[in-house]
């Protein structure tokens, strides 16, 4: 799993779909991009149509929404 975060201390919501993974100790690689650069939408363009963090990417499944990233990996890996 690969989860693409803005800095934390900014965003919240992706302080929310990270704090998930910390609390419950699952493996996942956390991707941080800087916020509102060139190579933030670059990044994010080839994994979401939003170009919005957080994003999950599990295998062919890609999850954005910091609620819908809580929702998938409590029903999938909890």
């Amino acid at each position: 799993m690969q989860l693409f975060i803005g800095n934390q201390n900014y965003s919240s919501w992706s302080l929310r779909a990270w704090l998930i993974f910390s609390q419950y100790d699952l493996k996942v690689d956390v991707t941080k991009l800087t916020l509102f650069t060139e190579d933030f939408y670059d990044k994010l363009a080839s994994v979401t149509p939003t170009a919005k963090v957080p994003t999950l990417v599990d295998g062919e499944v890609t999850v954005w929404d910091s609620l819908a990233i809580l929702e998938y990996v409590n029903e999938q890996y909890l």
